[in-house]
């Protein structure tokens, strides 16, 4: 019977890789309608399937500014309102796609990319299969091809509502995502800016971190590579190929306990165009904009209006 274990561990494993990375939930955790800012809800049609995949577009824009709803404003929000500074700096004409992680959905992660609403940037968010509202079971093999819609779509929706800037900003397993869908994406010239936070290149490194973390699977440690395929993963090759690659900000917690740092370092170097790292002091994972005194928050606008605003102006 003790023989058994490990064969019985490891099948257990590869039964359940999508529960390893794939946490999706449909509780509504915030009620878009709530935002002080416009708001639309949408579904997109997956080009695969014809899937339904849910999503919002929080307009930035100061005429879409409710102030009937400012009184039950989220604190982040409040203190930003409040400061003024730098308000509509952006004027409606930047765009930003947010990619959450691979747990609950954009009804929960909004807040990540919420506050940065009133500085005049619009946001749109949308969630892949099985993920919140969306129709359909997430797997390893179908997210991928949610993720290149998505991308061609925010692409698509930068051409034809004439923002001048689109960025697209990736956490935790939605990095991972979103570079294997730039990685495909024929139009990348469209994206200027990329943003990388908490993330991994590897599922194979991710799957071996998570073996290692836990007791009972170390005797599977030595099959850690034919548990998970890593051909959704970002290829080094295909990116050197491709041309006028957006500049990339990458950052990561040093105390990062889901995502080891040392990883977010390899996806880094992996990068071949123009680039910068933010390691995060005592940062944790996926909390660059919710603590450290706003810090991060205040270099992220400084960064996008050197990336994109000084830029359009020469």
């Amino acid at each position: 019977m003790i023989r058994l274990i490990p064969i019985m561990l490891m099948s257990m494993l590869l039964m359940s890789c999508n529960h390893l990375f794939y946490y999706p939930t449909s509780k509504v955790y915030y009620d878009f309608s709530s935002f002080p800012h416009k708001a639309h809800e949408f579904y997109l049609s997956s080009s695969y399937d014809e899937t339904k995949l849910h999503g919002v577009k929080i307009s930035g824009r100061t005429k879409d500014f409710s102030e009937k709803k400012e009184k039950s404003m989220h604190p982040i929000l409040k203190k930003i309102y409040e400061t003024k500074e730098k308000r509509n700096i952006f004027k409606g004409k930047t765009l930003l796609l947010y990619i959450h992680g691979n747990a609950e959905n954009i009804s929960s992660h909004f807040w990540n990319v919420a506050w940065i609403i009133p500085f005049g940037i619009d946001v749109l968010i949308i969630d892949p299969r099985g993920f919140g509202q969306s129709e359909g079971s997430v797997h390893h093999e179908n997210i991928g091809r949610d993720m290149s819609d998505i991308l061609s779509w925010a692409i698509k929706e930068k051409k034809e509502k004439s923002y001048e800037n689109l960025v697209v900003f990736g956490q935790s397993l939605g990095g991972t995502l979103l570079l294997k869908a730039i990685e495909r994406e024929k139009m990348i010239k469209a994206v200027d800016l990329i943003f990388i936070d908490s993330s991994f290149l590897s599922y194979k490194e991710m799957t071996k971190e998570k073996i290692k973390e836990t007791f009972l699977l170390w005797p599977l440690f030595p099959f850690y590579k034919i548990l998970i395929s890593d051909e959704e993963s970002p290829q080094k090759k295909n990116f050197i190929s491709k041309e006028n690659l957006p500049f990339l900000l990458v950052s990561h917690g040093r105390e990062d306990e889901i995502v080891p740092y040392h990883l977010g370092e390899k996806l880094f170097h992996f990068y071949p165009a123009e680039k910068i790292m933010w390691p995060i002091e005592e940062g944790n994972h996926i909390d660059i904009f919710m603590k450290h005194q706003d810090k991060y928050r205040w270099d992220f606008i400084y960064l996008l209006e050197e990336k994109l605003i000084f830029k359009n102006n020469h």
